[in-house]
């Protein structure tokens, strides 16, 4: 019509041709099928380019060309385009590029772009990446103990540039970047090494690792295996899979991000207080933080024995009751001092009273039996109380994680196995069915809060309540993880690696496995 478009109408225009559908820009619901779609794709891609001439390209605009380049067949032209696009790069950019070059088998080219991805801000890789790329790696035999180099491999840091060396490698990174696998990326990558290998592509990798027994050394393993749950053991491979923890550093974050935290949730709660035009006491910044460095510095400070167990008191307290029980709190307490631990139970203030607000409208009168319960704890230095209004969840959380330096003066607390009867792990161990969640996005990453998670956390459970609620009922502790749930390579006895995946479909003790045939 020869008008000159504004900016944002192109942007809109574009908006309305995909309407929406994925955020990439691909043809939306509204496209009809075949030759709608096809127009659609067209109109998208004449569109993008008509914003880059009049205006400067942006991600999107040169992410929708770089498509179109794709489909057409010409992964290395879309590459290129990759150098003219502006600022950061997100991962549906780079994605079809390398999927393009991997079913081209450009063996190359795919590996110097998955390194530039995994160098490029931004960018995280997933498992469907990662699949895409090993299986192609796979079906091109570059994994077999008699492969030779894959192109640009070796400049790229990998030593050995191919075989069962080359695989350890890329599995390395792939597992500091993804927890977990879909069960359609261990089919993918079942087929892959099976065709590779040949040994036959058509078997999934959900079936189940060929044989009742341990493979072979010559076997090909890549398929679904169930962990033993008391050892750990994979009994194909005869890996063991093992807890990996918290390390110091990841300790340190965990502290100071709840420090951070219980100071974000103090601000909220005061200002929903001011709203419902209640009175906030400790209005000045920074109370909630400093009240929790204080208990912080306590457990570093205090003299006697050190504690190795942490106990939410009022996810016991209120556990399967609705009001605070007392009783539960002795019972765990007993429990775990059978055990040989030694516990600290952490509770809210209010919890400690006589008379307290339990919900709105009821107020919970402690009898003569809790009220000694609470003062016998309290005597003996096993009961912490949680300033008002600061919540307790980030005090047994930063518990779990503190050094207790003078109390430990250097010695080490983790049981390790055979030990005599307590329970290997990590010290202190910490007693909650808390699931969490309100936690889980901000606290940490994924990974690290997983690893937290699987290190110190035990679940406990009550026998029923009998006529008689004031008779003994028997406590129940579910010890923390075996295994971490992440990905893991294991040495075997034959010195080749397992790997072992879980998948997001699959129990809790069933892994994807791969462990290459030895020469």
């Amino acid at each position: 019509m020869g008008a000159l478009p504004r900016e944002n109408t192109l942007s809109t225009y574009l908006y309305c041709l995909g309407l929406g559908g994925d955020d990439d820009g691909e043809a939306g619901a509204g496209a009809e099928a075949g030759g709608g779609a096809a127009a659609a794709e067209v109109a998208l891609e004449e569109v993008a380019r008509v914003h880059d001439l009049l205006y400067q390209p942006t991600e999107k605009t040169l992410s929708l060309r770089i498509k179109s380049m794709v489909r057409r067949g010409d992964p290395a032209a879309a590459e290129r385009m990759l150098d003219q696009m502006p600022g950061e790069k997100k991962l549906r950019t780079y994605y079809p590029v390398l999927e393009a070059h991997c079913a081209q088998a450009d063996l190359g080219p795919a590996f110097r772009l998955y390194k530039r991805m995994r160098r490029a801000p931004g960018v995280i890789l997933n498992a469907e990446l990662y699949s895409i790329l090993l299986a192609a790696l796979a079906e091109g035999g570059c994994f077999g103990t008699d492969a030779g180099p894959v192109p640009g491999a070796e400049e790229l840091g990998y030593d050995p540039p191919m075989g069962p060396g080359l695989l350890d490698g890329i599995l390395s990174e792939m597992a500091e970047d993804v927890l977990e696998i879909p069960a359609s990326c261990a089919d993918r990558l079942g087929r892959a090494l099976r065709a590779g290998h040949g040994t036959g592509g058509e078997v999934k990798g959900g079936a189940p690792a060929e044989g009742p027994g341990p493979a072979s050394d010559s076997d090909l393993v890549a398929g679904r295996v169930t962990i033993d749950g008391d050892s750990g053991e994979c009994p194909r491979t005869g890996a063991t899979l093992r807890l990996i923890a918290l390390d110091r550093g990841q300790r340190a974050q965990l502290h100071d991000t709840l420090l951070d935290m219980a100071n974000s949730q103090y601000d909220i709660y005061s200002e929903k207080l001011k709203q419902r035009k209640q009175t906030v006491e400790n209005e000045d910044d920074g109370y909630a933080r400093r009240e929790l460095l204080g208990f912080s510095n306590w457990m570093d400070e205090r003299e006697g024995e050190p504690f190795t167990a942490i106990v939410d008191g009022a996810n016991v307290a209120f556990f399967g009751r609705g009001i605070v029980d007392y009783q539960q709190i002795k019972m765990v307490v007993n429990g775990l001092e059978d055990m040989g631990e030694r516990p600290l139970i952490i509770i809210p203030q209010k919890y400690a009273h006589r008379k307290f607000h339990v919900r709105r409208g009821f107020i919970q009168e402690l009898n003569e039996e809790a009220m000694a319960i609470v003062e016998e704890l309290e005597e003996a230095g096993k009961l912490y109380k949680v300033p008002k209004r600061c919540l307790d969840d980030y005090y047994w959380m930063l518990a779990s994680v503190s050094d207790q330096t003078n109390s430990r003066n250097g010695a080490e607390i983790d049981v390790t196995p055979n030990n005599g009867g307590r329970w290997p792990g990590l010290r202190p161990m910490l007693v909650s069915n808390d699931q969490m969640r309100d936690h889980k996005l901000e606290l940490l990453q994924p990974r690290l809060f997983r690893r937290w998670v699987s290190s110190f956390i035990i679940k406990y459970g009550f026998a029923p309540v009998g006529d008689d609620e004031s008779d003994d009922r028997e406590v129940s502790f579910l010890p923390v993880d075996l295994f971490s749930k992440e990905i893991q390579g294991n040495p075997t006895q034959n010195g080749v690696t397992a790997w072992h995946f879980p998948v997001g479909e699959w129990d809790e003790n069933e892994r994807f496995c791969i462990r290459l045939p030895k020469k």
